[in-house]
C-alpha cells in the first residue's frame, strides 16, 4: 500500500485535503498520514499534528515566529525522509510548503511531491512559478483555466474537480424559493471584519428603512464568533442595527438559509463561488487600506475579483472595490437587485439563470493521473 504523507496548513486547506483524500482513495488503496484537521481525519488521514501548529498570521506574527517554524519544516522533514514515505502532498499554504518541499527535494530528488491548489499565480505572485517547477512533480489545480495557465509554464498539472463545487451541488436544495432576506459576509478574518463590518451594517440600516420587510443574516466562518460581530458594532455604535441579524453558526445550515437570500453583499473570495452556485444574486464589495492597494495594483494581474466573474469571463456580480466601495453606492446597487426582485421577477429570473454559466464551468471533470 502506498504511503503518502499531507501538509494542510489551514481551516481551507483541511477541506481541500479532505476532498483529495476521498479523490486518491476511490482510485487506489493508501496509507496517508499528516498534518491537517477534523475534516481530513474524517476523510482517512492518520493525524501526525494538527494544522493549528502552523497557523501563524500576519507579518509581525510570521516574524516572531520563524524560527519555530523554520524549526518544524526541518523536523517534518527528517520525519518524512525516515518513514519511507513515497509522496507527499502539499496542499495551499506556499509559505511554509514550498520551503518544505526545497528541503525534501534537496535530501531525495527522487521523492514524488504533488502540489494541491496550489498558490494562485495567474493573479499575482508569478515569480513563484520557478520554484513550483523545481520542486513539484505534479499539480493539482482548483479550476479548469489553470489547467492551460500552469501547462503553458512547463509544469505537469491536472483539475479534478472544485471541493466547493462539488460540495454545495451535492448539498443545494433542488427547490428554494427566495425569500426577503439578504445574506451579509463581510469577512473571513478578524482583520477583515473591523474594516467591512461597519459598513455592512450602514448599509444595512439604510436598506432596512427603504424596504422594511427584509430581514438580514450573517452566516459566520469558522475563523470567527459571533463575539467579534458584536464587539465591533459596539464599538461603532451599531449594537442596535446588529441585534436585528439572524447569525448562523451551523455549518448544515449554511448553505440552505443562503440559497434562499433574494440577495448577498459579500467580499471576495470564495465565498462568492458559493453565492453563485447558490444562484444568489450578489453585490461584492471591499476596500483596504491604500498602502495595500496600491502594492496589489502592482501586482495583481486579474481584472476582476470575484471568482464567478473571473470563471465565466462575465459581470454576474457587481463589484465595488476601493474607492467605489462606499456606502451609498453599495446601497444603490443593492437596491437594484432588489427592486428586480420586488417588481420585475423576470429580470430577476434572468440573472438567476447566468449563473448556469458558472456551473458549466465547474461540472467538468478531467483525471490525469
Amino acid at each position: 500500500m502506498k504511503k503518502i504523507f499531507m501538509v494542510a496548513g489551514e481551516v481551507s486547506g483541511d477541506r481541500i485535503a479532505a476532498w483529495y483524500i476521498q479523490k486518491r482513495k476511490a482510485l487506489a488503496a493508501c496509507s496517508i498520514q499528516g498534518i491537517g484537521g477534523d475534516a481530513a481525519v474524517a476523510a482517512g488521514m492518520e493525524l501526525y499534528e494538527r494544522f493549528e501548529v502552523l497557523n501563524v498570521v500576519g507579518i509581525v506574527e510570521i516574524i516572531k515566529h520563524l524560527p519555530r517554524l523554520l524549526k518544524k519544516i526541518r523536523a517534518l522533514a527528517h520525519h518524512i525522509l525516515t518513514s519511507n514515505i513515497e509522496e507527499v502532498v502539499l496542499v495551499d499554504f506556499p509559505g511554509f510548503n514550498l520551503r518544505l518541499a526545497r528541503l525534501l527535494k534537496k535530501e531525495k530528488p527522487t521523492l514524488k511531491i504533488t502540489y494541491v491548489s496550489p498558490p494562485q499565480l495567474w493573479a499575482w505572485g508569478a515569480w513563484r512559478i520557478k520554484a513550483l517547477k523545481q520542486f513539484a512533480d505534479q499539480v493539482v489545480v482548483m479550476y479548469p483555466f489553470e489547467v492551460s495557465w500552469y501547462r503553458e509554464r512547463g509544469l505537469s498539472v491536472s483539475w479534478l474537480g472544485n471541493p466547493v463545487a462539488e460540495e454545495i451541488l451535492a448539498r443545494r436544495a433542488t427547490v428554494a424559493p427566495k425569500q426577503a432576506v439578504i445574506a451579509l459576509l463581510p469577512a473571513s478574518r478578524k482583520s477583515e471584519l473591523v474594516v467591512m463590518l461597519p459598513v455592512f451594517l450602514t448599509v444595512m440600516s439604510k436598506l432596512q428603512r427603504m424596504h422594511p420587510m427584509l430581514s438580514f443574516v450573517i452566516p459566520v466562518p469558522q475563523s470567527l464568533a459571533i463575539d467579534d460581530y458584536e464587539q465591533i458594532a459596539a464599538k461603532y455604535g451599531l449594537e442596535k442595527v446588529c441585534r436585528n441579524i439572524r447569525f448562523i453558526s451551523k455549518e448544515c445550515e449554511k448553505y440552505h438559509i443562503l440559497q434562499s437570500a433574494c440577495v448577498a453583499i459579500a467580499k471576495p473570495g470564495t465565498v462568492t463561488l458559493e453565492l453563485g452556485l447558490l444562484r444568489v444574486p450578489t453585490v461584492v464589495a471591499y476596500k483596504t487600506s491604500w498602502l495595500s492597494y496600491a502594492i496589489a495594483r502592482l501586482v495583481v494581474q486579474v481584472t476582476s475579483m470575484s471568482l464567478p466573474n473571473l470563471l465565466t469571463g462575465k459581470q454576474l456580480f457587481p463589484e465595488l472595490i476601493q474607492q467605489a466601495c462606499t456606502i451609498d453606492k453599495i446601497v444603490k446597487t443593492t437596491d437594484s437587485l432588489l427592486r428586480k426582485y420586488i417588481h420585475q421577477p423576470e429580470e430577476y429570473a434572468s440573472i438567476l439563470r447566468s449563473f448556469d454559466d458558472l456551473e458549466d464551468v465547474l461540472c467538468h471533470r478531467s483525471s490525469l493521473w
